[in-house]
């Protein structure tokens, strides 16, 4: 009911010492009922605060791990004036602000503590005489000093229970970290044991192999041996037996004959009979492996065959060289950014000349730079879209209409224009948040995931048949609960507290996300293009991995307006 800076004590309520006045309402008869500082009125004047719910963050807990607040929600009903307050001031702290700026009145049992935090003492005879005169402190002085030796013996005696229950603890752990290092050290010794006996019958397995290797070599010279000094792992041992091979055809074979040696004539006759480079394998079965392993061995391959188109046969670092090799600098930076995938759609305009594309990468490139880091309405954006719009539809004067047309003009400049604001979103919230960057990344990619796994193994009811024919409802709301679940878990994680509008917001952003994978669907087969371009292979363009993400971050950058 009060904002961060705002700290509130929380008062015992007792009726017989500094009994609070009630203002409105009536004195609290639950213990989920409180009385509230008449002074404090955030919700308005102080008559409207009764019947208003206080909250409580149940996370401070006493030395038994029991929260302190019996209570998670406190109704207000009644307002007051309490006797412990004559002015605004109502105490300092050292928690937020410094200074206590509300109280509320509960019943007893609603704190749970064994000890008091504060006293109120009533003195004989004081009441009659005048606050710090000479005779009111002649009375009141000497139970001061009574209280002070009192508080001084009950510190020392909490310290010491304190002290005692700490030591109890601290020789109880110590006596279970003994009984654990001792059984540890007796299974350490016992897994030594196991290991030597490993190691020495690993070493007459190994003596015995390297007679059967001299032996079948002396039999037949074709067969060699090769042992490493250590486990090196599989890629390193593969990769030896491939540089000490000779011959016309060379395979590879698990040591377990999980790939049957049968196959092998097979295989040779494939290549030497019926045309094949080269022969694979696969397994047909996975009977007897974990069910959990299987399921997911068939997903991969799945998620391969639906999203491989070519195999990199030469290498990752060779197909990288060839995509340099193959488009200049101009080129990479235009596909980078989406830039050319866009330009070249077949069917959404006519020709457009190299300058005025030249002058729309540029204008793009200033409109997405044009960020101080924290809102792409601010900065200059306003008067780079106007000089865009100028430098893109004022040259339409100038160009023949089947060199330049308005629609080409106005293709561009949309083009321009939304994939400007769409990279400006993007590098706006990396710079003012990257736990909110990956949050925003996070939805549409778990999305996309599940809707395509549950659709592919549940679904049965086409979404969008004529835009894209393999999505199914049941993949979209599977990935979109999903897609909201996993949103939500990383936020409190790594952002802050969650709260009903961060809800609301990764659910639209989780349906947004997948509005945005059909937009750019549609596009696509508007145009009859399977990809956006080719600039990662298999996979496609710029725009084909981020066309769920686009709209979640710009999407994201409105809702912040709210």
């Amino acid at each position: 009911m009060y904002d961060k800076e705002s700290i509130c004590k929380v008062i015992e309520y007792n009726e017989n010492i500094n009994k609070p006045e009630v203002i409105y309402g009536r004195l609290p008869e639950n213990s989920d009922e409180c009385l509230l500082d008449e002074k404090y009125s955030y919700f308005g004047s102080s008559e409207e605060n009764i019947g208003k719910i206080i909250k409580i963050e149940n996370e401070d807990l006493d030395e038994n791990d029991n929260p302190i607040f019996t209570q998670k929600e406190l109704k207000i009903v009644g307002i007051v004036d309490s006797p412990l307050y004559i002015s605004s001031e109502r105490g300092s702290s050292s928690l937020g602000s410094g200074s206590i700026s509300l109280y509320i009145y509960c019943k007893e049992d609603v704190i749970n503590l064994d000890y008091y935090t504060e006293i109120a003492v009533q003195v004989k005879g004081a009441k009659e005489l005048v606050t710090n005169s000479n005779e009111y402190l002649a009375v009141v002085n000497p139970v001061i000093q009574k209280i002070e030796m009192i508080k001084e013996e009950r510190q020392e005696a909490r310290y010491n229970s304190l002290v005692n229950d700490a030591n109890k603890k601290i020789d109880d752990a110590q006596k279970e970290y003994d009984d654990k290092k001792a059984e540890a050290d007796q299974e350490l010794a016992d897994a030594e044991q196991k290991i030597n006996d490993a190691k020495s019958e690993l070493d007459n397995s190994e003596n015995k192999l390297n007679k059967s290797e001299k032996e079948l070599n002396q039999k037949d010279p074709k067969v060699r041996y090769i042992s490493f000094s250590r486990n090196f792992g599989k890629e390193a041992a593969m990769y030896a037996g491939l540089e000490a091979a000779e011959g016309d055809y060379v395979t590879l074979m698990d040591a377990d004959l999980q790939d049957p040696p049968a196959l092998l004539k097979q295989m040779y006759d494939a290549i030497k009979n019926e045309g094949y480079d080269s022969v694979g394998t696969r397994r047909v079965t996975r009977k007897g492996e974990p069910p959990i392993r299987s399921f997911f061995a068939r997903m991969f391959y799945k998620i391969i065959n639906k999203r491989v188109d070519k195999m990199i046969d030469n290498g990752l670092v060779q197909e990288v060289k060839n995509l340099y090799t193959n488009y200049p600098k101009s080129k990479i930076l235009k596909r980078a950014i989406g830039y050319k995938e866009i330009i070249d759609l077949p069917k959404s305009h006519g020709k457009i000349p190299n300058t005025m594309i030249f002058i729309g990468l540029i204008s793009m490139l200033t409109l997405i730079l044009c960020n101080e880091g924290t809102s792409i309405y601010k900065g200059f954006t306003y008067q780079i879209i106007a000089m865009t719009s100028l430098f893109l539809i004022v040259p339409t004067v100038f160009y023949k209409e089947e060199d330049y047309s308005s629609k080409d003009a106005f293709f561009l400049l949309g083009a321009v224009l939304f994939l400007g604001l769409v990279f400006n979103a993007f590098l706006t919230i990396r710079l003012r948040n990257l736990n909110t960057f990956l949050f925003l990344l996070i939805i549409p990619m778990v999305n996309d995931i599940f809707a395509y796994l549950i659709g592919s193994k549940f679904g049965k009811n086409k979404m969008c048949v004529n835009i894209s024919p393999n999505k199914t409802w049941e993949g979209s709301i599977g990935g979109l609960v999903l897609g909201s679940a996993s949103g939500i878990i990383f936020y409190r994680l790594l952002i802050g507290r969650i709260t009903l509008k961060i809800v609301i917001i990764t659910i639209i952003l989780s349906i947004i996300g997948q509005i945005g994978d059909l937009i750019m669907s549609r596009i696509k087969r508007e145009n009859g293009i399977k990809d956006y371009s080719n600039i990662m292979p298999g996979h496609g363009g710029i725009l084909d991995r981020l066309d769920s993400s686009i709209f979640v971050f710009i999407t994201y950058i409105f809702l912040l307006m709210f």
